[in-house]
């Protein structure tokens, strides 16, 4: 089984943007934040962008959106691909 920072690179390297909730909807990370700074940690340049959007009841709301830039993902895939044969 993979961990939670391995599902969150997968995704992240795959191109998807990952917010809060479709991270605990679609990959079953509750902390994302933490992941994120897990992955950082490990030399991984993840970007993050503020979100505004309307709640359902009609209040503004603020959220941060994580992602790859896309020269980074080929550099990414690259090394690893070099590591792995």
């Amino acid at each position: 089984m993979k961990t939670q920072c391995e599902r969150l690179l997968d995704n992240l390297l795959q191109g998807f943007r990952i917010n809060g909730l479709n991270a605990w909807q679609s990959l079953g990370i509750y902390r994302l934040g933490s992941r994120i700074h897990d992955l950082r940690s490990q030399g991984y340049p993840v970007k993050d962008n503020w979100i505004k959007k309307s709640n359902q009841f009609g209040e503004e709301v603020r959220f941060k959106e994580y992602y790859l830039e896309d020269d980074d993902i080929i550099d990414i895939v690259i090394e690893r691909r070099k590591q792995h044969g």
